[in-house]
């Protein structure tokens, strides 16, 4: 797996791969951006006589085609219908903030408490504040 997804000779390891997998296949998107990004700074804008350059617009087009048809091949495996009702589930609960802090402290209560505030004796001045 590590020679698969080395960066060496710009990941030809992993182009080559891909490039012979047929079916379902899980991308590196960083390794797509790349050369999505290279394609766009490689290519210009606009040709010499002014016109838009068609074919940089083709080529970025297929790169992202490439990856939206990637979306449409299920993968080979059946989901396993207890986790995803789980994992539905969990993603489906919202608590508020105050709701997590409550949870955070039944899950890992302090050991120690933390100082009391008392109302009206932070704003008194101190005795050596007074003494001057």
């Amino acid at each position: 797996m590590t020679e698969l997804l080395s960066s060496s000779r710009n990941y030809d390891n992993y182009r080559r791969a891909y490039g012979e997998c047929t079916d379902f296949k899980i991308p590196i998107l960083g390794v797509h951006l790349k050369d999505l990004i290279s394609l766009y700074e490689a290519m210009p804008d606009y040709l010499e006589d002014g016109k838009v350059n068609v074919h940089k617009l083709l080529a970025l087009y297929n790169h992202i085609n490439e990856l939206v048809q990637l979306q449409e091949v299920a993968p080979p495996l059946e989901a396993n219908k207890d986790l995803v009702h789980l994992l539905t589930l969990s993603l489906d609960l919202y608590y508020t903030e105050d709701e997590i802090y409550e949870l955070s402290y039944a899950r890992e209560p302090r050991n120690h408490r933390a100082p009391v505030k008392r109302k009206g004796y932070q704003d008194a001045p101190s005795d050596a504040e007074t003494h001057q």
